[in-house]
C-alpha cells in the first residue's frame, strides 16, 4: 500500500536545522494516524523508524524496521517546498509518502482481509492530511495554506491479483475479464465533499467492480 497527501505551504530556509526537520518528522511517525495505520497494515508498533540519507537538504527519508535497515517493511518521506522546480511534483505543496510492504515481516504469504477491513484503513490514511498540516505548521514552523486544496492518492497493489490482498470469498464476481493488480484512488479535499468513511467505501466499491469484477 501506498500513501500520497500533497499539502500547500511555505517554502523551507535552504539553511534549515536538519535535526530539527527530522525531530518533527520522527515525531509525526510516532502519532496517530501513522501508528494507527502501521497496527493495522503491519500488525505490530514494536519496530523503530530509522533515518535514511538523502539527496536534499529539504527531503526526509525514513525506513520502519525490527531490526536491521535491510529488513525494511516500510517507509517515509516528506519532501518540503525550497523554491527548486521537480518532476511530477507541486513546488507549492509539501509531499508525504507512506510505502507499506508487510510481506517481508514473514516468508509465508498474508491472508487476504475483508474489505470492510480495508475501508478501515483507507478512512485512516485520510486524517493523514490533518496531522501533516500540524506537523508543517507547528513542528516545522511553516504556514499552510489550503491552495491547491489537499490531496491523497491511495495505491493497493498486488503481485500478481488483488484477490491476494483483498478477501472475496463468497462474493458474485462476473466472468469475462482477469482480476486487475493495481487500484488507485485519488481525493481532494473540499467544502462540499464527503466524510472519509464514506469516501473510503467509495473506493473499494470501485475497487470492488472494476478492478475484481464484484457486484455489490
Amino acid at each position: 500500500m501506498r500513501l500520497v497527501v500533497l499539502s500547500a505551504c511555505g517554502e523551507v530556509s535552504v539553511d534549515a536545522d536538519g535535526k530539527r526537520l527530522w525531530a518533527g518528522f520522527e515525531a509525526f511517525l510516532g502519532r496517530p494516524p501513522v501508528v494507527a495505520l502501521i497496527e493495522a497494515i503491519v500488525g505490530s508498533t514494536s519496530l523503530r523508524w530509522a533515518q535514511w540519507a538523502t539527496s536534499r537538504s529539504s527531503d526526509i527519508d525514513a525506513v520502519l524496521t525490527p531490526g536491521s535497515t535491510d529488513d525494511a517493511i516500510a517507509s517515509a518521506r516528506l519532501e518540503l517546498p525550497d523554491g527548486s522546480h521537480r518532476f511530477g511534483r507541486d513546488a507549492r505543496c509539501a509531499t508525504l509518502v507512506l510505502h507499506f510492504e508487510p510481506t517481508r515481516l514473514s516468508s509465508s504469504p498474508r491472508l487476504p482481509v475483508p474489505p470492510d477491513v480495508w475501508e478501515e484503513r483507507l478512512a485512516l490514511a485520510l486524517e493523514l492530511p490533518r496531522a501533516l498540516s500540524e506537523l508543517l505548521s507547528g513542528d516545522l514552523g511553516l504556514a499552510v495554506s489550503g491552495d491547491p486544496p489537499v490531496q491523497v492518492v491511495a495505491r493497493l497493489e498486488a503481485q500478481k491479483d488483488l484477490a491476494e490482498m483483498i478477501d472475496i470469498a463468497g462474493m458474485t464476481q462476473l466472468p469475462g475479464r482477469p482480476n486487475g493488480v493495481q487500484a488507485v484512488g485519488y481525493f481532494i479535499a473540499g467544502a462540499d465533499g464527503v466524510p472519509a468513511v464514506d469516501a473510503a467505501t467509495q473506493m473499494m466499491t470501485h475497487v470492488l467492480r472494476y478492478a475484481l469484477s464484484i457486484t455489490r
